[in-house]
């Protein structure tokens, strides 16, 4: 699990979790204890419903999660008009998590609630002013956000203004963490150019920290995780394919490995050191793509090659086809399967892949194009990443470039 999302209310956590899965990363909301879930999403959102609990109560619900739940980074899910726990959740978060810092923004601009000065308005009036100050449930005390906190805790509450420059921001930040055990940071936001601020002040202080506020400040946090590579497999002749790769061949972001046919079904040391540029090219932060040579020369010679391997057209593209899948199921095992996407043509080379990685079924999510759709292996080592398939002549000349657009 890379995120962990605490949640006070079912509807919060699902608004919350969308945010992750529009990015195309895996998402589970919990709607039982965590101590029963095995399920393998790179996102878990559980909903503690403690918002109107007593802060006891709901420190220690939160307490119960972190029991159970371990995750490189951890979103503390807020109401965007400050209503429940606030304080006493981002307090036990701390302490559960033996983390020093918490940053917060609760501002959901598109639905009109901003922090401006320290104090949260809804549609340009002052939070207590609102129907919110009356919840039933959970009525709101003030519209300063560090009141509001501070009612509920003794860690002490920061706030940065909108002008903060960054730099000033992380340095003045890290004096305050070598000051205090534990620390609050209240941020302003008025925009989502504000939210996008936030969310890489959050990235440059480097330090392990909970990050809280409403679907608001998720959709940035989200985005900066979705920073995989996508591994194109383009098995195919098809001068369409052949077109595809060429119009990305310029693309810094995207390097082409072309694989020789000849040396891939006779040569093992060909294919150990295809696996190392394949993994040089990964590690330098680039997307890879996988082409077999397919020349007009390289199509010409299809012949001479089963003559010389003594096998038919047929056999020669199954052997081809399966060489590529267990280069692509060892190279997937090896990169630990994070890739953002999976994108495979054509058709004998995807159902390969498949059987290789001995997935049973197909769940289809949408298309990128006509005729070329995307979905997920449930239940599989590779169910959070979303797999592409596409016949040899099938698709624009953009294609890949849309692919890399739509998830990158």
């Amino acid at each position: 699990m890379k995120v962990l999302v605490i949640a006070d209310d079912f509807t919060g956590a699902n608004d919350t979790g969308l945010q992750f899965y529009q990015q195309h990363i895996s998402v589970d909301v919990l709607l039982s204890d965590f101590a029963q879930y095995h399920g393998t999403a790179e996102v878990v959102v559980v909903n503690t419903d403690s918002r109107a609990m007593n802060c006891a109560d709901a420190q220690q619900a939160i307490y119960h999660v972190f029991a159970h739940a371990k995750a490189e980074q951890v979103y503390k899910k807020i109401d965007s008009t400050l209503r429940g726990n606030i304080g006493a959740e981002l307090a036990a978060c701390l302490s559960a998590s033996e983390r020093k810092i918490a940053f917060v923004c609760s501002a959901l601009p598109k639905a009109g609630r901003v922090v401006r000065n320290g104090i949260l308005y809804v549609n340009d009036v002052p939070l207590l002013e609102t129907e919110f100050a009356t919840d039933p449930k959970t009525p709101i005390v003030s519209s300063s956000v560090k009141a509001i906190i501070e009612s509920q805790t003794d860690v002490p509450v920061f706030e940065f203004k909108k002008t903060t420059e960054k730099n000033t921001a992380v340095s003045a930040i890290c004096s305050i963490m070598a000051e205090n055990a534990q620390t609050i940071i209240s941020f302003d936001a008025e925009t989502e150019q504000d939210l996008q601020h936030i969310a890489e002040l959050i990235k440059q202080v480097n330090q392990p920290c909970i990050v809280a506020g409403s679907s608001g400040l998720a959709q940035p946090i989200a985005a900066g995780l979705n920073k995989k590579p996508i591994l194109f497999v383009v098995g195919s002749m098809s001068e369409v394919s052949g077109k595809q790769v060429d119009y990305i061949k310029d693309n810094a972001q995207v390097a082409t490995l072309a694989i020789n046919i000849k040396n891939l079904l006779q040569d093992q040391w060909y294919i150990k050191t295809l696996m190392l540029s394949a993994k040089a090219v990964l590690n330098n932060h680039q997307h890879l793509l996988l082409k077999t040579e397919s020349s007009l020369n390289d199509r010409l010679n299809i012949s001479l090659l089963c003559t010389e391997l003594n096998c038919s057209r047929t056999e020669l593209g199954n052997q081809i086809s399966q060489k590529i899948a267990v280069f692509v199921s060892q190279l997937l095992e090896q990169q630990q399967y994070q890739f953002s996407a999976l994108f495979l043509t054509g058709g004998d080379i995807a159902f390969a892949v498949a059987k290789q990685l001995q997935l049973d079924h197909y769940q289809i999510a949408g298309e990128i194009e006509a005729g070329v759709p995307y979905g997920y292996f449930p239940n599989s080592r590779i169910s959070a990443i979303p797999v592409m398939t596409k016949a040899g002549g099938f698709g624009s000349v953009p294609l890949l470039q849309r692919i890399l657009d739509y998830f990158n």
